[in-house]
């Protein structure tokens, strides 16, 4: 995830500390990213899981999980309130 976002985004994206617990850091991030990425993978990916673990963190970035499931394309999960305020953002600065 942190090399698709690199790449994609022309961003300097990178593995968070795994050394730490979930809350303490996240899956991937990168210098002024206000956005608490999550990376799960696997057969059967816990997003439910992924976004609790995120909701422990204390530092107000917005959540997102980012999941694939073996041999399926890659997902991306956020709460709704997020979710509404990011396409109210967009909305608002296309009128302009």
């Amino acid at each position: 995830v942190a090399r698709v976002f690199s790449e994609a985004l022309g961003v300097d994206a990178h593995r968070g500390d795994q050394r730490r617990k979930g809350s303490d850091a996240p899956d991937v991030e990168w210098v002024g990213c206000k956005i608490w990425v999550e990376a799960k993978v696997g057969a059967r990916p816990n997003i439910q899981k992924a976004i609790h673990q995120s909701l422990d963190a204390t530092d107000g970035r917005t959540i997102v999980v980012v999941s694939k499931k073996d041999r399926e394309e890659p997902l991306v999960t956020m709460l709704l309130d997020d979710w509404m305020s990011l396409f109210k953002q967009t909305k608002l600065s296309k009128r302009g």
